[in-house]
């Protein structure tokens, strides 16, 4: 029996909106924070029982799955859980003499061609549809009347079969990017960059409505306020421009610092000493400006 690539992509089940990506991104890790991955995944391995029946476990140990079956090395990590862009993989005896790995639920009991009275055992695990960054592809291989997979497309000398599907090399972590930002561009949390938003795009900056410049910053379209309305020091207020902000603060009881915006809509800063005391940001009686 041949198993060609166009059987692959034939029995892939529904997605569940479970995203993995290359850096590693999932739906369940916690949002800007990478946590081991060892929870969705699990090791792949080749085993041989009997001394010619290779098949593949992923019960990790050097006796595989029962005493007396052979370890033979590592195939890659897959997932435990059904994600998007991938497919289960199952495993089957054929005949009741040789254990083979299959896309097909059904143990490739029709069809042309097919060999029949094979017993559906369980399910092994999913391997993505098409390779990702980090993924190597596992060959289906043939020889004799053993079915086993491969990392190598030579089939280590056997028939080749086709590609099962795409592993990780390597246990990847998980994580899932976190951007809150109006125009996007900072840190996701996860190695990466969150992407930024297209220019022209409705965006805030200390509560001043703006626009986005296509590269992640905000371009505010008033750029300064002040709540005392200018340069008053006898009531206290607040001035907001583009970059930062300020609140009028008595430095001392005779002291106070006035912010205000000037004619390039930039905050300001004053200084004036009061005649009477300070108290909350403003002087309660007349003043002079020191520098």
């Amino acid at each position: 029996m041949k198993f060609g690539l166009s059987h692959i992509f034939v029995f892939a089940i529904v997605v569940l909106g479970i995203s993995f990506f290359a850096s590693t991104t999932n739906t369940f890790a916690p949002t800007g924070e990478a946590v081991d991955s060892s929870q969705y995944f699990v090791r792949l391995v080749r085993c041989i029982n009997g001394g010619n029946d290779a098949f593949e476990s992923t019960q990790d140990t050097n006796t595989c799955e029962v005493a007396g079956q052979r370890f033979v090395g590592p195939l890659g990590f897959i997932f435990k859980v059904n994600v998007q862009g991938s497919h289960p993989i199952y495993r089957c005896m054929v005949r009741g003499r040789e254990a083979m790995t299959t896309v097909d639920s059904n143990c490739e009991n029709s069809g042309r061609g097919a060999i029949k009275q094979n017993k559906y055992v369980g399910r092994v695990g999913y391997l993505y549809d098409q390779q990702q960054p980090g993924t190597i592809p596992l060959y289906r291989c043939y020889r004799g009347a053993d079915h086993f997979l491969s990392v190598s497309s030579s089939c280590e000398g056997a028939a080749n079969e086709g590609v099962m599907g795409y592993a990780y090399s390597e246990l990847p972590k998980a994580c899932q990017p976190k951007c809150t930002s109006s125009c996007g561009g900072e840190s996701d949390g996860c190695e990466g960059r969150c992407p930024a938003k297209p220019a022209n795009t409705a965006c805030t900056l200390h509560n001043i409505a703006g626009t986005c410049d296509g590269t992640g910053g905000c371009v505010v379209t008033q750029f300064c306020t002040d709540t005392d309305q200018g340069d008053d020091y006898a009531h206290a207020g607040l001035v907001t421009d583009a970059v930062s902000s300020g609140q009028d603060t008595c430095i001392d009881e005779q002291n106070l610092v006035e912010y205000l915006c000037n004619n390039n809509n930039k905050l300001e800063t004053s200084f004036y000493t009061c005649d009477a005391p300070c108290k909350d940001g403003a002087c309660a009686s007349a003043v002079k400006q020191v520098f």
